[in-house]
C-alpha cells in the first residue's frame, strides 16, 4: 500500500561564523513547508494545503492516473492544480511533487486524493446479514433516496479509522429508490462483477436481478457479535450514515465497557463522535447497540419500513426467517 511521506534536504553550513550570529541568520530557514492536506475541489481542480505558504516545483509534478497540469497557482497556504481534463468521480490519484517555501526550503511529498463526485446522492444504510451461510453469505444493502452517482461512496465494515474491509463503490448512475447489495463474502468467481449500467451482469451467489451488486474484493464477512458498519462519502470523507451493533453486556468494571477488544470500543466511540450512531449516556456502552444475537443467514437486520434515521436501535429490527428482502422493500414483521 503506498504511503503518504515527507523528506525534508536541508543543506549543511559550515564556516567560522559565531553560533549566536548564525542561529540569528538561519532563525526560520531550516524549517521545510508541512503538508497538510489534499482535496479535489472541481472536476478540474485539486487543492494542496500546507502549513505555509508554499509553491510546487514544476519539474518534479507527477500525477498518476496520468494528468496535465495546465497550471499551479499559490493563494496563502493553498496551491490549486489545474488538469487538462476532468477528473473521474471517485476515482484515486496520486499527487508526487517537491514543495519550497518562500525561503528556499523544500520537501518532497506522495499524496493520495479523489475525484470529486458533485451528484453524490443521499443513501442509507438498510439492510445487513452479519450471521451468514454458505448459501447466504453477508451482505449490506443501501438504500438510495435521490438521483445521482455513487462514485467514491465508501462502505466500510468498521469505522473510518478502525476497519477489517473496505468498499469503494464504482461511479453507478442510481434513483431514489434503488438498492444497492455490497457482497462482503464473495466466493471469488468470475461471475461476480461490480455492476456498472447492467443490474444484470452480475451471476454471483445471491446477486439481484432489480438490485446494483458490488463485491468486496477478499472480504470474508461481517464480525457476528460486535461491529459497525459506516457509509462515507469517499474514504475518509463525511459520514452518510452508520449502524453499530453488539451482542455483549455493559460492565462497568471494565475499561473496555465489556466490548472485548479495545478495537469493538474504538469503533463504538468513533461511531458516535462523527455523528453516525447515539450514546443513551454519557459514554457508549454495547446496549446502545442493535443486537443481533437473534439474526440468521435468512433473518436479516432491517431498517423499518418507512425508514426513520435516529441513529439509534430504534430504527432497526430482525425479521422472521425467510423473511430477509435484499433488493426489494423490507418486511417490517419481527423476530
Amino acid at each position: 500500500m503506498r504511503m503518504a511521506w515527507a523528506g525534508v534536504m536541508i543543506s549543511t553550513v559550515i564556516g567560522c561564523t559565531p553560533i549566536a550570529e548564525m542561529t540569528d541568520q538561519f532563525v526560520g530557514d531550516l524549517k521545510p513547508p508541512i503538508f497538510i492536506g489534499a482535496q479535489a475541489t472541481g472536476e478540474y481542480t485539486v487543492v494542496v494545503q500546507f502549513d505555509e505558504p508554499a509553491t510546487l516545483l514544476p519539474d518534479t509534478i507527477a500525477v498518476e492516473p496520468v494528468r496535465t497540469v495546465v497550471s499551479c497557482e499559490t493563494n496563502g497556504n493553498d496551491v490549486t492544480l489545474e488538469f487538462d481534463r476532468p477528473l473521474e468521480a471517485g476515482t484515486q490519484y496520486w499527487i508526487d511533487a517537491v514543495a519550497e517555501d518562500e525561503r528556499g526550503n523544500t520537501t518532497s511529498f506522495l499524496v493520495q486524493f479523489f475525484g470529486v463526485n458533485e451528484r453524490l446522492p443521499q443513501v442509507i444504510v438498510n439492510e445487513f446479514s452479519c450471521e451468514g451461510s454458505s448459501k447466504h453469505p453477508d451482505i449490506v444493502e443501501l438504500l438510495v433516496l435521490e438521483d445521482g452517482n455513487l462514485g467514491g461512496m465508501t462502505l466500510y465494515d468498521g469505522s473510518p479509522s478502525v476497519y477489517d474491509d473496505i468498499k469503494m463503490l464504482p461511479p453507478i448512475d442510481v434513483a431514489a429508490g434503488d438498492f444497492v447489495l455490497v457482497h462482503f463474502k464473495p466466493q471469488n468467481v468470475a461471475e461476480e462483477v461490480d455492476e456498472l449500467d447492467d443490474r444484470t451482469a452480475s451471476g454471483g451467489l445471491n446477486a439481484h436481478p432489480e438490485a446494483w451488486d458490488v463485491w468486496v474484493d477478499g472480504g470474508d464477512g461481517i464480525p457476528n457479535t460486535t461491529g459497525a458498519l459506516t457509509l462515507c462519502a469517499y474514504p475518509g470523507g463525511p459520514v452518510l450514515d452508520g449502524v453499530l451493533f453488539s451482542t455483549k453486556t455493559y460492565d462497568p468494571s471494565d475499561d473496555l465497557r465489556g466490548y472485548g477488544r479495545a478495537a469493538q470500543l474504538q469503533q463504538a466511540e468513533e461511531m458516535v463522535l462523527i455523528g453516525a450512531w447515539s450514546a443513551s449516556g454519557d459514554v457508549v456502552i454495547p446496549q446502545d447497540a442493535v443486537n443481533p444475537l437473534d439474526s440468521t443467514a435468512t433473518r436479516t437486520i432491517c431498517r423499518s419500513d418507512p425508514w426513520s434515521d435516529t441513529n439509534t436501535r430504534a430504527d432497526w429490527h430482525i425479521v422472521p426467517t425467510g423473511k430477509s428482502s435484499f433488493g426489494e422493500a423490507n418486511c417490517n414483521d419481527r423476530y
